[in-house]
């Protein structure tokens, strides 16, 4: 009898202990505190009133998260951070028999970080079945730049709002930095550049529908220096599409000047307003300077410069010349090329030639040398000849006096 009891009871011990787990177990998203975590991938489920989840984000990452309601069910999703707050607006997400919706929230942080989602079933008197797919994304964080190297196209699609994706690329001394920005169509996409403190640099860029646009920046340095690029969706509740193309193009930058030789042609293109090309030329004593240029698509800018930094001589054209015949400068002497003509490629051609002669200033003072030359030996003569005058006057006068005086009496 005693052995039965202990029996009966062992079994009945055992039996609220399963339970009691059983119970346990099934809690488990329930709250906040028994949410269950999961990671990247599709998760589905039933709801009757809330379930939640929780999830670590890597670093530098955002989360993307696609709710799908099942057949004749109506569930909404709430993202909340680590501190258990609402994130906002664009951390909820509601679907309806079928339909789907994102949720997208990025804590733009250097480690990683929780987030907790929570699903509602919105039908007052049935469950609601759902599927949610949750991915991570790039975050809006300046510190996880993907680094990139000119001339490679670099594709990528932003799926959140406010997603934002960073690059980074290091410029070479005497460089300047073209970036050119295309959007796939049905997408809104903006460019900005920022330089190592997040300052931002240049002039933004904005593309749509298939478009294009450009951005240039130059740091005018005789150093490498970095610059990051922050691409950001113009579009709400939408996918948007692009491509980044970034290449070096000459900077403004007098030290980096290219040598030339008297009679070399040199054919460029300048890609956009304020892109400015330096050459430089050996002008030897007693000759002089002159650079002929063309331009097509476009007028140029075409200035001379002495070793010092000083504006020699200055045109602007799409046909001219600049020269040195003014003041005759030697020694190394600069030519700048630059355009004003916003997202058009103006090609142009320069050609110097150095010739014997003197400047303006030269012969001027020549002219005038000579001239101060004849004046000093007409203004001798006039003074030799009035002396000349003087005398011959003194000796009339008393040569007179002494034909007037009367002859002495004896």
């Amino acid at each position: 009898m005693r052995a039965a009891k202990i029996l009966v009871t062992t079994i009945a011990a055992a039996m609220i202990f399963t339970g009691f787990f059983a119970i346990f177990a099934a809690a488990e998203g329930t709250s906040f505190d028994d949410a269950k975590v999961i990671g990247q991938g599709t998760y589905s489920g039933m709801v009757t009133s809330d379930y939640y989840y929780k999830v670590n984000v890597p670093a530098y990452k955002a989360i993307l998260v696609t709710l799908t309601a099942g057949n004749n069910a109506w569930v909404s999703l709430q993202i909340y951070n680590n501190e258990r707050q609402d994130v906002g607006l664009w951390g909820h997400a509601s679907a309806n028999d079928g339909e789907k919706d994102y949720a997208f929230y990025d804590g733009k942080s250097v480690t990683s970080y929780a987030v907790y989602i929570k699903i509602s079933n919105l039908h007052f008197f049935t469950s609601s079945n759902y599927t949610i797919q949750i991915e991570f994304r790039p975050g809006d964080v300046m510190a996880g730049a993907q680094e990139i190297e000119p001339g490679k196209n670099i594709s990528g699609m932003l799926k959140g709002s406010l997603e934002a994706h960073w690059y980074k690329i290091n410029v070479p001394p005497y460089k300047a930095l073209l970036v050119t920005l295309t959007a796939k169509s049905n997408s809104e996409i903006e460019l900005e550049l920022y330089n190592k403190n997040r300052e931002s640099i240049g002039s933004p860029a904005y593309a749509e529908n298939g478009g294009s646009d450009t951005t240039f920046y130059d740091a005018k340095s005789t150093s490498s220096y970095t610059v990051y690029l922050r691409i950001a969706n113009s579009k709400l509740s939408e996918y948007s599409g692009y491509t980044l193309r970034a290449e070096f193009r000459p900077g403004d930058v007098m030290a980096g000047a290219q040598g030339i030789s008297n009679g070399q042609t040199i054919s460029d293109e300048i890609k956009c307003s304020f892109e400015a090309h330096w050459y430089k030329i050996n002008v030897p004593k007693g000759k002089l300077l002159n650079v002929s240029f063309t331009s097509n698509g476009g007028e140029i800018d075409v200035t001379l410069y002495n070793s010092a930094g000083n504006v020699v001589d200055w045109k602007y054209g799409t046909k001219g010349y600049v020269n040195t015949e003014t003041l005759g400068e030697s020694g190394t002497i600069y030519i700048k090329v630059t355009a004003y003509e916003y997202h058009n490629t103006v090609n142009y051609t320069i050609t110097p030639h150095l010739k014997t002669g003197s400047s303006d200033v030269e012969q001027m003072s020549n002219v005038i040398a000579t001239t101060c030359l004849g004046g000093i030996i007409i203004a001798i003569v006039i003074i030799v000849l009035i002396i000349i005058l003087i005398v011959k006057v003194s000796r009339g006068k008393k040569e007179k006096t002494q034909i007037q005086q009367p002859p002495k009496t004896p």
